[in-house]
């Protein structure tokens, strides 16, 4: 009798489950099988299990899914063709290539039941177009890279529609920001590169506990581990640059208007009318704004804040100092009794410094800032994609 399998070999050191007899059963091909990335399929709690499933009329595998055992009697000869995982699975030299029933039980019924449907040629079981949730996307992006059948699965992604609406911009809801893992894997690098960009700009911190670091989007969802190689720390690098850059470019304004903001106001006979009445009260409102924002007295860290580029640009953009005597000859012409136009009330001596606090702009500093941010996506990422379209 064959002998049953479990993919409970996945880790090298339980390899001596399968050898420690005096017959020394062939190591499993689990036991080394791994992804390029951290992660593992998101539980689906809705799966019901089913009576067993068969994907076609020659089946001579059971194969075992997910934690709750779904069983699904499948061809050997399919799964071969499949991808080079399964191929080599069914080589003489692994415990699958004699075993009556193969366990995967880190992997969703769901998806791998997508994949194994459309490698047995059973569309007609498939979702219709639009079908698939989120989180079934996702997962069928787990076991895609795992097991390498990117190309079994992309063309119905495009056909079906399973992907196109969940593509950033279109999704923003739980978990969104885990679309890079399935661009990355399925090879949609335009959408990559936009949410990456996203993330960089709009992702914040939090620290509950000491040690324990939680990265949120815009709107509070939180960064789950399904992410490609590398890209969050290109995300936070980016994120930081930018935090470092803004804060540097605030500051430097901030210094300069206390050591000397300068007075723009003319008379009507266009002499300099300086008055220290004006610095003060840019001075005064320009602090004040800013200690109750937390910028001053202490001056922010790039390194140490838990604010998103984007909660910067906003919060330094809305400071606005006040000016000493700012009029608008517009609008005192608008409501004067006397039907004077603007150089009439300048005649009169009238003098406003509105355009001294147009000086202090820090809204233009943080838009240049914000528009030399670089993508976080890596070139190995653009290689990566480029293969994974192809497929």
């Amino acid at each position: 009798m064959a002998q049953s399998v479990t993919q409970s070999t996945l880790f090298p050191d339980r390899r001596t489950t399968n050898n420690a007899t005096t017959n020394q059963q062939p190591f499993s091909i689990f036991s080394g099988l791994g992804t390029s990335t951290t992660n593992s399929p998101v539980q689906n709690p809705a799966w019901v299990l089913q009576p067993t499933i068969e994907l076609c009329g020659h089946t001579d595998v059971t194969l075992i899914i997910g934690e709750e055992e779904q069983p699904v009697r499948a061809s050997v000869a399919v799964l071969r063709n499949a991808g080079p995982v399964w191929r080599a699975m069914f080589e003489p030299h692994w415990a699958e290539s004699e075993a009556s029933e193969i366990f995967f039980p880190e992997d969703d019924v769901e998806a791998m039941l997508l994949v194994f449907r459309i490698a047995h040629l059973r569309f007609q079981d498939l979702p219709k177009k639009n079908g698939l949730t989120f989180k079934t996307l996702l997962n069928l992006a787990v076991v895609s890279d795992k097991y390498d059948v990117v190309h079994l699965v992309r063309p119905f992604l495009d056909l079906n529609g399973w992907a196109q609406k969940y593509a950033y911009p279109n999704y923003t809801g739980p978990n969104y920001a885990s679309w890079l893992f399935i661009a990355w894997t399925f090879g949609y690098a335009t959408s990559f590169d936009a949410l990456s960009r996203h993330l960089a700009f709009t992702l914040h911190v939090k620290k509950p506990f000491p040690g324990w670091t939680i990265y949120l989007t815009t709107h509070d969802f939180i960064v789950e581990r399904d992410m490609p190689p590398d890209i969050m720390d290109s995300i936070l690098q980016v994120r930081k640059n930018a935090l470092a850059a803004g804060l540097k470019e605030c500051y430097a304004i901030l210094d300069k208007a206390i050591a000397r903001t300068e007075c723009v106001a003319r008379t009507y006979s266009g002499k300099p009318k300086d008055a220290p009445e004006c610095h003060s009260m840019i001075i005064g409102t320009l602090l004040s704004q800013m200690i109750f924002t937390e910028l001053y007295p202490s001056r922010v860290q790039a390194q140490n804040t838990d604010w998103s580029v984007q909660y910067l640009q906003e919060t330094i953009g809305a400071i606005k100092p006040t000016t000493y005597e700012s009029y608008d000859f517009a609008k005192l012409h608008d409501t004067s009794r006397h039907g004077k136009n603007p150089e009439e009330f300048r005649k009169c001596g009238l003098i406003s410094h509105a355009l001294c606090g147009t000086l202090i702009d820090f809204a233009a500093a943080m838009r240049q800032v914000v528009s030399q941010m670089p993508s976080p996506m890596l070139d190995s990422h653009k290689r990566h994609m480029e293969e994974q379209a192809k497929k």
